[in-house]
């Protein structure tokens, strides 16, 4: 039937979600395609929910659209993030807090470059961070420990002109307040599942918060030690023993925060020079993208 169609629907999830993990996207995208050919979220989710727990469909179609953003192709990219927004109202219950966590974080990024942050941080901060503040840590470790750093990017993106936001005082102090965020490990969460090390997710939030205007020059001085911290922590969390990169996109992600950090760190570097290094990054994610579709092709 209709209804126990979702059983398929997972399974091509799934299927999609490990050829993205193991960097054939191009494949993944081709399942994902087969997989909205058949999955209804009004008529699938609360049964996936029930059952896996997790929409895996609504999060394998949300985590795609970041490697999709980066190769340039962005209408794609936006079409998937209003695909995901649509399908958020169908996840109900204790449970979809946290399904809404896996879809919304990857297309927070996409949303974000594309000026819809306020869109973005209106839906996280009623559909995500509200909830999962009531329910708190104990019931949703993850996102307890990873929402402070997307709220103060969202919020700091939504902002005018870079002028403070309301809690711009208090996001500071806490992200200055010498307290751990969050445990080591889920660095390796973030990467095997959002294309991300949440180390450069805070270390964009420290970016943030030193680029607003009025950022006093202890603050900032402190908000710079602590984002270099961050991606140095990010950089090891990227590679395995072999020094190998575990996740193209995530690096890529790391890169561009390094650049606006050069950028915070030494206002007189040239645009020219950010440009050129930002450019050197694009041109080593292109060559990673263009060896997957190689490999693909020969096995074809």
């Amino acid at each position: 039937t209709n209804h126990q169609q979702y059983h398929h629907c997972i399974a091509l999830a799934m299927q999609a979600d490990v050829m993205r993990r193991q960097g054939k996207h191009e494949e993944a995208i081709v399942v994902i395609e087969e997989m909205k050919s058949i999955y209804d979220p009004g008529l699938h989710s609360r049964a996936i929910l029930k059952e896996y727990v997790k929409d895996h469909c609504c999060e394998t179609v949300a985590v795609i659209t970041n490697w999709l953003s980066q190769d340039g192709r962005i209408e794609e990219a936006m079409k998937l993030c209003n695909d995901v927004i649509e399908a958020l109202p169908e996840m109900k219950g204790t449970a979809a807090v946290q399904s809404k966590y896996f879809a919304l974080l990857p297309i927070c990024r996409v949303m974000t470059e594309q000026g819809q942050a306020k869109k973005v941080l209106d839906l996280y901060r009623e559909t995500v961070e509200e909830p999962a503040a009531k329910g708190g840590r104990k019931m949703y470790p993850l996102v307890v420990a990873t929402s402070p750093a997307i709220m103060i990017t969202l919020n700091c993106a939504s902002s005018e002109g870079g002028e403070p936001y309301a809690d711009s005082k208090s996001d500071t102090a806490f992200m200055l307040n010498g307290e751990r965020k969050y445990p080591v490990f889920f660095d390796y969460i973030g990467i095997i599942y959002f294309d991300m090390a949440f180390a450069t997710l805070y270390a964009e939030a420290c970016v943030c918060l030193a680029s607003i205007h009025g950022c006093c020059s202890q603050d900032k001085k402190a908000l710079i030690k602590e984002c270099e911290q961050y991606l140095e922590a990010s950089e090891e969390a990227l590679k395995n023993k072999d020094g190998k990169l575990l996740s193209t996109v995530a690096h890529s992600y790391h890169s561009k925060i390094a650049r606006k950090l050069q950028m915070l760190r030494s206002p007189s570097t040239t645009v020219q020079t950010l440009e050129k290094a930002g450019s050197d990054q694009a041109e080593e994610f292109y060559d990673c993208v263009q060896s997957e579709r190689d490999m693909n092709r020969n096995r074809r």
